[in-house]
C-alpha cells in the first residue's frame, strides 16, 4: 500500500479524515473505486521526477489507487502542486456540496441555518473555520443560484 500526502487546508483535511474515517488504514485515507475522488486522484498521478525525494509533508496522507489494468503506484506516485491543488478543489467541492445538502435537509425539518452550520461544524471537527464562516459560504452560493434561477427566467 503507497500513500502520498499532501497539504490541503486544515479544515478539509478534517473533513475528508472524518468523512472518510471508515476507510482509514493507519492515518492514510483509502478512497473506494465506486468514489470519483479514487478516480481523479488516479488520473492526476504521475512518474515521479528524478529530482524530486520520495519524502512528502502535508496534513492529509491518501493511499494511491491500485487499478487492476493501467497505472502502477509503485510507479505512478507523483503528485505535481498545480494537480495537489486541482485535488483539494475537487474535495472543497465535495465538502460544500454535502455542507449544502445538509443545511437545507435540516431546515425542512424546522432548525435554523446557524444551528446546522454549527452541527456541520462539529460533527467533522473542522479546524480552522469556523460554523459562521461556513453560513457565509451557504449565503454566498444560494445568492449566487438565486440570480441564476431570475437569469433563467427571462
Amino acid at each position: 500500500m503507497l500513500t502520498i500526502t499532501i497539504q490541503v487546508k486544515p479544515y478539509l483535511a478534517s473533513y475528508v479524515y472524518r468523512h472518510f474515517r471508515t476507510a482509514l488504514h493507519g492515518r492514510a485515507v483509502l478512497f473506494s473505486c465506486h468514489d470519483y475522488v479514487y478516480y481523479v486522484l488516479l488520473d492526476l498521478t504521475w512518474r515521479r521526477p528524478k529530482d524530486i525525494s520520495g519524502r512528502e509533508e502535508g496534513n492529509l496522507t491518501l493511499v494511491l489507487p491500485k487499478p487492476a489494468h493501467g497505472k502502477r503506484p509503485e510507479v505512478f506516485n507523483y503528485l505535481s502542486k498545480e494537480s495537489a491543488a486541482y485535488l483539494e478543489e475537487q474535495l472543497e467541492t465535495r465538502m460544500n456540496v454535502e455542507l449544502f445538502e445538509f443545511l437545507l435537509n435540516r431546515k425542512e425539518k424546522g432548525f435554523s441555518y446557524k444551528d446546522s452550520a454549527y452541527r456541520f461544524w462539529e460533527t467533522y471537527q473542522l479546524e480552522g473555520i469556523d460554523p459562521d464562516s461556513l453560513l457565509k459560504r451557504f449565503n454566498r452560493w444560494r445568492e449566487k443560484d438565486r440570480e441564476q434561477r431570475q437569469k433563467e427566467r427571462k
